[in-house]
């Protein structure tokens, strides 16, 4: 912007979709004013707007709806006397004023959607000139998205709805063409409808454009300036309290004509629905219509799975909320016998009964039903379409115009009991006080009055308030009547349908087919419809095959039959799809309610793709998948919007995480520092886990619990994997052993058939232990030893119960002496009176032993022999009583001196 600031800058948007400064100014008002001056393509912009544009006035143009930056998913308009409705995001309003603005990118603008008049605000909606529209330019719309989302601005080129008229074979249909504004790139946005919604008045030009901003002014220009006619589509705003002529056999065959069969839960339902109708007072072809566009033509997840035809409680920002319901003809049933009538049907409702016709977010179940500002006119196209094949699609239809629509002229006009009653059964403005349109079905008249349908019950002559009533009501067709002066009512026009009459032939020759008209005539460089099927003939008359390009569009005719193809087509191997008309799609676009998206030949895309840095999945068949999908042997998840998810998901009361690739997590799992168990359908688990094999503890948001652990009053240990250990553990550099079920054991244990003592405190000991007073010696491993052992420097000896042994033991036959001390003795030991002799291995000796250059007699009890001693016949002196060494040589003993050899035996 070149204005300063906070100035509003007056621009106009020049041939190439820049901005040309005019000027700037203090005030919004004088800004506005001076906006006026500078003609159609004039903006006021300022720097506070939250749009990317800085738009915050325009003299002509549309608006688009960005409910995001509000955190929204849909936009409330509101109305006068108190009125609202709201809108689904990406979709079109008709600009008239921005009335208020208040300097902070908030304002008052005074807009239509399809027909309902308010006040949005600016903050919450997009502004484009007319000028981007009509001269194709780019212009960045959205951002400040204070969704999940947070997406940043699309960069698009912005078109806007309008209605044409198109020959289709026997009819000459009103065709609704309508965009998002989302786009990348510069792109254009992608067509969110191009529907025939009825057949086209006669006024009404082939090939022409018209511009609507509530579905029945039509205008030749974007300006709304050149009125060409005003037309109510019979379907769109049809009565509901009228009978269908259509029988139950042509639903079916309108299903299988739509590429629907017994995967759809709407097949062999038509008697349901007639049934209904003649039960519960509500058209039958217009509910099945209903059905067909809330569930996808009965294939839609929540119809399959919950039997909810009608979108009941699947809102906008939680579509899992949808009920559940126990068949199809309960959920037929319900919508027409409880649900219709107290919400939509009745009069005294002040939320929604805005009239008992589908219509538009003007007027009728548009305006609180549904967000989508194109829900009435969806369904008039799906009604009229099925209209055109009860009647065989031969120039006529069946319901059309056997109903007798009037609307009530003039404001609080009642509708009386009857001729001769001043009983008021209702008032023709709606219980808000808000008043459009009020159609009615005209049964008859009489002294200047009209006989019409009641949208009410009515029982013995009084309107039936049933709201509340969760039952199913019956309506008598034949007691809900009333009267309204003929002074009040006018009736839509409803045209007589012409009929192609003649036949031709087809005619093969040297170059190929051409086909000759009844006349003799023949048909070259257009296309022509024969036999229900669409044909294209080149400039010399002849029947094309294969791919055709017509300007810019692309068709597929078949190779064999030259017949056009519409919907989805596979050619050589590539799927394709191609609409009502022929065309072949392209890009993104939706089919059916679900969403495909085209490569740049028009082949529809399969399996993994990338999309503005989001990813998306699309079927063997180019469907884009919403909710679970098995790709590479693993389940990903995509949301409602078809890209997938990533991190945590919640499904219900189930939690589920996404890696990092978009792969469900099953098992142990790391998650922002923590862990996580997630079992085989990878719902994530709280509480003790069973995870076969093994056991994991979680907390009550799902974290495993990790290293020790108490419950009920025993300790267990997880490890860093959040797993419950058994066995031996090492924590805190000791080591503890878990039993099998976990628990953490005391004291002595038994273990692969060895001991270990592991305390009061649960850690494994080594050593000398002492326990009940006695001495245990457990190794460097803890285990519990028996027979010898040598610490500290010593031999000790621990019995078969691994008790320390003192004093004289007895081994292999072998005696040993331990002493008070535990320690194995070698050499001299005193012991009960005796000197005994160990060797270097603890062995008591007997008999000759040198000991110190000494020799000394050992007797077979091992005591030291002294004194006098005869061994072997001979004798021998071994000393005094503490000496024993054997004696050699002349010495003196008792006062006499004998005489020993070297052998110690005396010789004299």
């Amino acid at each position: 912007m070149s204005c300063s600031g906070n100035q509003y800058e007056v621009d106009v948007v020049n041939d190439s979709g820049y901005f040309d400064m005019k000027g700037c100014y203090a005030g919004f008002a004088e800004a506005k004013a001076a906006m006026k001056s500078w003609g159609n393509d004039a903006v006021v912009r300022h720097a506070e707007s939250f749009s990317p544009s800085k738009i915050i006035a325009m003299t002509r143009g549309v608006a688009y709806s960005f409910p995001n930056r509000n955190g929204g998913v849909t936009l409330t308009i509101q109305g006068a006397a108190g009125t609202s409705t709201y809108m689904s995001a990406y979709r079109q309003l008709d600009y008239w004023d921005t009335q208020a603005y208040y300097g902070d990118g908030t304002g008052d603008v005074y807009a239509t959607v399809t027909g309902f008049d308010g006040n949005v605000n600016l903050r919450d909606i997009d502004l484009i000139p007319q000028k981007f529209i009509s001269y194709n330019l780019p212009i960045y719309l959205g951002g400040n998205d204070n969704t999940s989302e947070h997406s940043a601005p699309f960069y698009v080129r912005p078109r806007r709805a309008y209605y044409t008229v198109r020959q289709n074979g026997n009819y000459r249909d009103l065709i609704f063409v309508a965009y998002s504004s989302y786009a990348e790139g510069g792109s254009i946005p992608r067509t969110v409808a191009e529907i025939a919604v009825g057949p086209a008045a006669s006024w009404m030009t082939t090939g022409a454009s018209y511009y609507s901003y509530d579905d029945v002014r039509y205008y030749t220009d974007p300006y709304y300036s050149y009125l060409a006619g005003t037309y109510f589509n019979y379907y769109q705003f049809l009565p509901l309290r009228t009978k269908s002529n259509i029988t139950a056999d042509k639903y079916n065959g309108f299903l299988a004509s739509k590429g629907y069969g017994t995967n759809s839960v709407l097949w062999d339902s038509g008697q349901y629905f007639i049934d209904a109708q003649n039960t519960y007072g509500v058209n039958a072809v217009m509910i099945f219509a209903q059905a067909c566009l809330e569930a996808a033509y009965g294939t839609s997840y929540f119809a399959k799975q919950r039997y909810n035809l009608f979108g009941w409680n699947a809102v906008d920002s939680d579509p899992n909320r949808a009920s559940y319901y126990s068949s199809v003809a309960q959920s037929i049933n319900e919508q027409m016998g409880i649900q219709l009538r107290n919400g939509y049907l009745s009069t005294i409702n002040r939320f929604s009964y805005y009239g008992s016709f589908f219509g538009n977010k003007g007027s009728g179940l548009s305006v609180k039903y549904a967000s989508t500002p194109y829900y009435g006119v969806s369904i008039a196209a799906i009604a009229y379409s099925f209209d055109k094949y009860a009647s065989g699609n031969d120039g006529y239809l069946v319901d059309y115009g056997s109903a007798k629509v009037g609307y009530i002229v003039g404001d609080n006009i009642n509708v009386y009991q009857s001729l001769t009653s001043s009983t008021v059964l209702y008032n023709s403005s709606y219980a808000s006080g808000y008043n459009k349109f009020h159609f009615v079905n005209v049964l008859g008249e009489s002294g200047g009055y009209y006989k019409i349908q009641s949208t009410n019950h009515v029982v013995n002559g009084q309107s039936m308030y049933t709201a509340g009533n969760s039952s199913l009501a019956t309506y008598d067709w034949n007691a809900s009547i009333g009267w309204v002066s003929n002074q009040n009512i006018s009736f839509i026009s409803v045209e007589p349908l012409t009929k192609q009459v003649g036949k031709g032939a087809w005619v093969k020759d040297y170059y190929g087919y051409w086909y000759r008209h009844f006349d003799g005539t023949y048909t070259r460089s257009d296309w022509e419809l024969i036999d229900g099927y669409w044909y294209y003939f080149d400039e010399q008359g002849y029947r094309k095959t294969g791919f055709l390009t017509l300007g810019t569009k692309k068709y597929y005719l078949d190779e064999t039959s030259g017949i056009m193809a519409i919907g989805f087509a596979k050619v050589n191997g590539k799927i394709y799809h191609f609409d009502a008309y022929g065309a072949m799609s392209g890009g993104w676009f939706q089919v059916n309610n679900e969403w495909y998206w085209a490569n740049d030949d028009g082949s529809l895309k399969i399996g993994w793709h990338e999309y503005s840095g989001r990813k998306y999945y699309f079927d063997d068949s180019g469907m884009m998948k919403k909710g679970w999908v098995y790709t590479n042997n693993n389940y990903q998840y995509l949301n409602a919007f078809g890209f997938q998810v990533f991190g945590w998901l919640k499904e219900g009361d189930i939690n589920y995480y996404l890696d990092t690739n978009g792969n469900m997590v099953k098992g142990v799992a790391d998650i922002e520092g923590k862990k996580y168990y997630f079992n085989g359908s990878g719902a994530m688990q709280t509480g003790w886990i069973d995870a076969k094999p093994g056991w994991y503890w979680a907390n009550d948001d799902g974290s495993l619990k990790l290293g020790w652990q108490v419950y009920a009053n025993r300790n267990y240990y997880f490890d860093e994997n959040g797993k419950m250990q058994t066995g031996w553990v090492k924590t805190n550099n000791q080591y503890q052993y878990l039993n099998d079920f976990g628990i953490q054991q005391f004291n002595w244990i038994l273990v692969d058939g060895v001991d270990y003592y592991l305390g009061t405190d649960g850690n494994r000991k080594t050593g000398w232990i002492q326990y009940l007073d006695r001495n245990y010696y457990l190794d460097e491993n803890g285990k519990m030893q028996k027979g010898w052992v040598y610490t500290n420097n010593q031999y000790q000896y621990l019995n078969d119960f691994g008790i320390q042994q003192f004093n004289w033991i007895v081994v292999n036959g072998k005696d040993y002496y331990l002493g008070t001390d535990g320690n194995m003795k070698v050499g001299w030991v005193y012991y009960g009176n005796y000197y005994y002799y160990l060797d270097e291995n603890g062995l008591i000796t007997k008999g000759w032993k040198l000991i110190n250059g000494s020799w000394y007699y050992l007797d077979s009890f091992g005591h030291m022999l002294t004194g006098w001693q005869k061994i072997n016949g001979y004798w021998y002196y071994l000393g005094e009583e503490t000496d024993g060494s054997m004696k050699t040589g002349t010495i003196s003993i008792g006062g006499r001196y004998y005489t020993f050899n070297n052998g110690g035996v005396l010789v004299s």
